[in-house]
């Protein structure tokens, strides 16, 4: 190592060391309100006292934050250790998309024309170490990690768009220096309707596809270049695979079975090095998982559970056709009536379990039940027997959604409540009362007021929905969508035969890849509470990077052989 290159080492380190002693500094103007929970929510078992979920939180918020410190700085100093000039066009995306983000900014935050007010109370609960386990513990600690870096609101939004900005830089770099100048077509990605979301809104969902995407990259980019990775790299990988397995669901589903792939193909018979690798990403998972798991159990048990069943049972209660009669029925039914009442249910769906919730039950957080175990297990063993005895109507339902958040009409026709018609209380939820005075403070709503920027933000959100509702008008969206599903399934019929015949690795994993994609599409449409898009973003995005590497793979290899292969 040149006396040069040890120099640069050593600043590197010692700007990491001051930044990360400033994330301790900057926590006074970070947190505040620490430990009043915004959400308001019922202990329904004390698992862990309040001061031992803000020691918690803030252990894992700092942590991250200096996840953060020691990615962004090592990022830089990489960059203009080996400049190049198509480096130009990323550091532009960002200038120029950071400028215009500002100026549509804190709308995006919320999400302007989805009205959507939960990152609100995220952020509260990240002011206030009082971790959000609803959405995601690490949403929170997220929020939070980004303040401690930065000590301003926007830092979230610009953390979101930097990380955009670096893995789409990371996945262009690694396709070109592997497959030419097609890498190019990585930019078509600006066509997707819901590009704007994924790059700005703080949604949990939309951040996690940013890392999903930088995953599923760096997968199968190792595979194709032979990369193995050193000791310190492959725990890294370890930590980042767990990460997005504890973070959403359909990490386990995607995420895990792709890192075995991995293993195998990169280590094939050294199993004593693929066992201790995967011990290792077992140990990262349990210890990821311990926060989310207090919190589930200190407030909501089953209430997930509890919470995606009230679409399905609607269904079934306003069908004509429905089994309602059967053996134990009436038991059944009883059971679910201790948690809300069934005319709830069949008028209002979700809403009336919320509105009875929060007015009669008096749990202002509408979304836990507060009810005991055998309460909660009883009521799901009786959700289940009703679906278990109507499975037609949801199969149709959820065939209907898996249409409609594709822009696609569904094919079937499902009854809905026709009786005679109730007024409820309207509920209100004080916890987005908390959150808008939490984040919309001193310069922001200064910010807000400037008449021309509110204009120019409000043309921004309308030509991005406008965009979208277009493609939705005239069934782009839907067909683009379905073209993405088929191709991935081309892919995974191809890796299936390359398996049996023994032929490329790459095309063998890359095929697993694209099998777990769409087994993890399958299981959103299965369980998924409501029918919104959003909930897909994770699949599309893996699928369009099995996509987008599989086809620059096939062009590449047809055309002109694989070539050089060079890692990065």
């Amino acid at each position: 190592m040149s006396e040069k290159t040890n120099i640069k080492k050593k600043i590197k380190y010692i700007i990491i060391a001051i930044h990360a002693l400033l994330t301790l500094a900057f926590a006074p103007l970070v947190f505040e309100n620490v430990g009043v929970n915004p959400f308001m929510s019922k202990v329904v078992r004390e698992v862990i006292s309040s001061r031992g979920e803000i020691v918690m939180s803030y252990i894992y918020t700092e942590i991250t934050a200096l996840v953060l410190v020691f990615l962004f700085w090592n990022f830089v100093f990489k960059i203009f250790s080996g400049f190049k000039k198509s480096y130009i066009t990323f550091l532009i995306i960002f200038v120029v998309g950071t400028a215009a983000i500002f100026l549509i900014w804190p709308e995006v935050f919320t999400n302007r024309y989805m009205h959507m007010h939960d990152n609100l109370t995220t952020f509260s609960a990240a002011i206030r170490l009082t971790p959000d386990y609803w959405h995601s513990f690490y949403l929170s600690v997220v929020y939070a990690a980004a303040m401690l870096f930065l000590p301003v609101r926007f830092s979230i939004t610009l953390m979101q768009w930097a990380f955009f900005v670096a893995v789409l830089a990371y996945v262009f770099h690694r396709a070109k220096n592997n497959f030419g100048n097609p890498a190019y077509l990585i930019f078509l990605f600006f066509l997707f309707p819901n590009a704007s979301e994924i790059m700005t809104y703080a949604h949990r969902i939309c951040m996690y596809v940013i890392l999903l995407a930088l995953f599923t990259a760096i997968i199968l980019f190792d595979i194709y270049e032979k990369k193995k990775r050193s000791v310190e790299e492959t725990v890294g990988l370890c930590a980042f695979a767990a990460f997005l397995c504890v973070w959403r669901s359909e990490g386990i589903i995607f995420c895990a079975p792709l890192f075995i792939a991995y293993l195998i193909a990169v280590y094939k018979k050294a199993f004593a090095r693929i066992f201790k690798t995967l011990v290792i990403f077992a140990s990262f998972f349990a210890i990821i998982s311990i926060p989310q798991k207090v919190g589930d159990e200190k407030y909501y048990g089953k209430d997930y559970s509890i919470m995606n069943s009230f679409e399905n049972l609607y269904y079934i209660f306003n069908a004509s056709n429905a089994d309602l009669e059967y053996k134990n029925a009436s038991n059944d039914l009883q059971k679910i009536e201790k948690i809300v009442p069934v005319g709830m249910v069949k008028e209002f769906a979700t809403e009336g379990y919320r509105n009875y919730n929060v007015n009669v039950r008096k749990n202002y957080d509408l979304d836990q039940s507060a009810v005991s175990i055998d309460e909660a297990k009883e009521y799901m063993a009786a959700y289940k027997s009703v679906l278990a005895h109507n499975p037609l109507i949801i199969v149709k339902l959820r065939i209907n959604w898996a249409f409609e958040t594709c822009g696609l009409g569904g094919p079937f026709k499902l009854e809905e409540y026709t009786g005679e018609k109730h007024e409820i209380e309207e509920r209100h939820y004080y916890g987005w009362d908390v959150g808008y005075v939490d984040y919309y403070q001193g310069f922001i709503n200064k910010w807000r007021a400037i008449g021309l920027r509110d204009r120019f933000a409000n043309k921004i959100f309308r030509l991005f929905t406008g965009y979208r509702d277009f493609t939705m008008n005239y069934a782009i969206y839907g067909i683009g969508l379905l073209i993405l599903v088929l191709t991935n399934a081309f892919i995974a019929v191809k890796g299936i035969v390359s398996f049996f015949k023994k032929k490329d690795c790459f095309e063998t994993v890359i095929g697993a890849a694209g099998f777990f994609a769409l087994a993890a599409f399958a299981a959103i449409i299965a369980v998924m509470p409501v029918p919104s898009y959003i909930y897909f973003y994770s699949t599309w995005i893996s699928m369009m990077t099995v996509v987008y590497i599989f086809g620059l793979y096939a062009v590449c290899s047809k055309k002109h052989g694989k070539g050089e292969k060079n890692a990065d």
